[in-house]
């Protein structure tokens, strides 16, 4: 079973990019994909962008997978082995967990042998400003084997970027990923790549992960296979320290405090009645929500919600910063435009790193009253 770690911090676009991953696996029928999703909260939103065919998602709900529910983690990533053994494990971490941390304490615990490459994805368009958040933002992609430079398409110039991402981590392998990108392919190459694996039907000779144009040429810096895993005897491992916090590394969550609010409430029938103009009115409320979040124009943290009215047919909404949300609605959403809608529910989560949750509460309380009209159990 072969283990993609996936970190960034929160509203990177770990989501979008991991369903990219997941369709070069299918595609490229290199084995069967489950999937461990972390969301900060008590209530998950980006499970359902997950779902693939035949697609085993475990969800983790909580707090930071480092350190609250490392022993969940662990026996959930046994337990897939033992009861799914797919070909792939994906491990999506909440957007405040290291990879760093992570990835030593499944190999020091997990009761198997793990052949593990990290992954941190970083958004480009918000890297110099969340440099606020101090070293914990720069501890979130340390010791990764690859960095993906997501959202590439929304900054100005990748090259300082990059540049700074070599100077912090010392990982000379940075790929540029996007809208405009052809994230499957790219994905599908990323994995041959970090786990040596041949291909007979695609020919990557001429795109290697540099970052190209910038006059980088970037890399890739494993040692050997890129895995130094030994492979762990069953017995040598006591799982009764497995509280999250008896461990060797040192967690001080002082610095790193995040808030975390959500909300589900249930759609007004008479404004579900116009599902278009129903989807506009709910991009103008995450919008307002964004707007008292944000701080020098982008959230530090991430604004994101779904709208669903079964577990195909969904819109998701995803801000990172001020102004409108990114939209993604689903094939069955869009198939089913002209029907009414059954009933529907949002749900909405915010993070950030500068608010308290009682403090997003109160933030948002005005903001949720404006819109009250959308919403059937809200006064």
């Amino acid at each position: 079973m072969k283990i993609l770690l996936f970190g960034g911090f929160l509203g990177s676009g770990k989501t979008t990019i991991i369903r990219a991953f997941i369709d070069a696996v299918l595609a490229g029928e290199m084995g069967t994909v489950a999937i461990i999703e972390n969301e900060i909260g008590e209530v998950g939103v980006d499970d359902v962008l997950l779902r693939e065919g035949s697609v085993k998602i475990t969800p983790l709900f909580g707090g930071c997978v480092c350190c609250e529910i490392t022993g969940n983690l662990i026996v959930a990533v046994d337990e897939i082995y033992k009861q799914v053994d797919p070909g792939w494990l994906i491990i999506e971490l909440t957007g405040v967990a290291e990879l760093l941390n992570v990835k030593e304490l499944l190999e020091k615990y997990s009761r198997i042998g793990l052949e593990i490459a990290t992954i941190a994805v970083v958004d480009g368009s918000r890297w110099a400003r969340l440099q606020i958040i101090g070293d914990f933002i720069r501890n979130q992609v340390m010791g990764c084997d690859l960095i993906i430079l997501n959202k590439a398409d929304l900054c100005t110039d990748t090259e300082p970027v990059v540049d700074s991402l070599i100077e912090v981590t010392g990982v000379s392998d940075v790929m540029l990923m996007g809208a405009n990108h052809d994230r499957i392919a790219e994905s599908d190459q990323i994995l041959r790549k970090l786990f040596h694996l041949q291909c007979d039907c695609h020919d990557h000779d001429e795109h290697e992960h540099g970052h190209d144009g910038d006059g980088h040429d970037h890399e890739h810096g494993h040692d050997g296979d890129g895995h130094d895993h030994e492979d762990h005897e069953h017995d040598d491992h006591d799982h009764d320290d497995h509280d999250g916090h008896d461990h060797d590394h040192d967690h001080d969550h002082e610095d790193r405090v995040v808030g975390a609010y959500s909300v589900t409430c249930t759609v007004h029938p008479e404004a579900a009645r116009d599902r278009a103009a129903l989807v506009e009115r709910l991009a103008t409320f995450f919008a307002d929500a964004g707007e008292l979040l944000s701080r020098d124009d982008i959230i530090y943290g991430h604004v994101k919600g779904i709208l669903q009215e079964s577990e195909d047919s969904f819109v998701r909404f995803s801000l990172t910063r001020r102004g409108e949300p990114d939209i993604l609605l689903s094939d069955a959403w869009t198939a089913a435009a002209d029907s009414l809608p059954g009933p529907l529910s949002l749900t909405m989560n915010n993070n950030s790193m500068i608010h308290t949750e009682s403090e997003i509460a109160d933030l948002l309380a005005p903001c949720v009253k404006r819109h009250a009209a959308l919403f059937a159990d809200i006064q």
